[in-house]
């Protein structure tokens, strides 16, 4: 069984070297491509001579800045132009595979013939750290298309994808800059791939503060409401005689769309009110909070509406803590 890696690198200079050398186990058959995404910084040059180390495992390609998703494709196309692998792992340039993990997600695929093997995964920064485990409970009781549409993710580290179903898909989307990864999980598990736990750490996953699901809210919950309303269209158009969304359904987007009103007004990003529309369209009773803060803007003007949610969601904090 061969396994592809591929690890997209964009001015990574100071952990390529910790990432690539977690990789590169000998327990499999693997070939890793590393795709440099237009560094500025010495990233080409460290996977240039990580290439020349080992140049029967290593394969550098490079090319302009088009930004994560791209690189990814790019690097799993060019597995596919070899030879295409068993299977593929996509590993981000600061992120780390655990010693012997590509061994074991192997042989839990083949016992159990699964398409896409999902590790747990520890979390680490510059001070502490933490294991994290995907939401089985959710994929168990709703089955995995519904689960990855609410909650159910892992880093691409903690994953291992049979290459046949990854390439059923087109890659991953470059139009969801910053959660492409979790719209990836639920594309895998629109077309029937089979999940299975391994219940071992099998990444080490590198919690950054300037990453963007962190450093930017309003671009992390505008991507989040544009999925949002693809996976929408999509179960729409699934809709047998236009019966409609399922209960469940509605209330997993209805979910997305409060929590990405209420984050972007107080961004003050202009896409809440795409939000709200988006909620209105569902055709459940529309939310108590939302009417107030549709009033609010209405009697106060939308800076003032905003100072005040702002107060109210303070006293909320402050109350839970006592």
């Amino acid at each position: 069984m061969s396994i592809s890696i591929i690890v997209p690198a964009y001015n990574a200079q100071a952990t390529l070297v910790e990432t690539v050398q977690s990789a590169l186990q000998k327990a499999v058959l693997t070939r890793l491509i590393i795709v440099d995404d237009g560094s500025t910084d010495a990233t080409l040059d460290l996977a240039k001579r990580l290439e020349r180390a080992h140049p029967t495992l290593i394969t550098v390609l490079t090319g302009p800045n088009q930004g994560v998703s791209a690189a990814r494709n790019r690097g799993a196309e060019h597995c596919k132009s070899l030879g295409q692998p068993d299977w593929l792992c996509f590993l981000d340039s600061d992120d780390l595979l655990q010693p012997d993990s590509l061994r074991a997600r192997l042989a839990l695929a083949d016992q159990q013939q699964a398409d896409l093997v999902v590790c747990d995964y520890e979390e680490f920064g510059a001070t502490n750290s933490r294991v994290r485990t995907a939401q089985w409970d959710l994929l168990q009781k709703n089955g995995a298309e519904l689960a990855c549409a609410e909650n159910f993710w892992v880093p691409p580290a903690a994953l291992l994808i049979r290459s046949q179903i990854f390439f059923k898909l087109d890659g991953f989307r470059a139009d969801l800059p910053v959660i492409q990864d979790a719209r990836l999980l639920f594309d895998l598990a629109r077309i029937g791939a089979k999940f299975v736990h391994l219940p071992e750490i099998g990444a080490r996953y590198r919690v950054l503060e300037h990453s963007l699901s962190r450093s930017n809210a309003a671009r992390f919950w505008r991507d989040c409401l544009h999925n949002g309303q693809m996976i929408e269209s999509l179960w729409r158009s699934d809709s047998a005689l236009n019966s409609g969304l399922s209960p469940e359904q509605t209330r997993i987007l209805l979910g997305i769309y409060q929590s990405a009103c209420t984050t972007l007004f107080l961004e003050a990003d202009r896409a809440w009110r795409t939000a709200l529309a988006a909620m209105q369209t569902l055709n459940v009773p529309f939310p108590a909070k939302f009417r107030a803060l549709e009033a609010g803007c209405a009697l106060f003007g939308e800076r003032r509406a905003r100072s005040l949610l702002k107060l109210v969601q303070a006293g909320k904090k402050r109350l839970h803590r006592d």
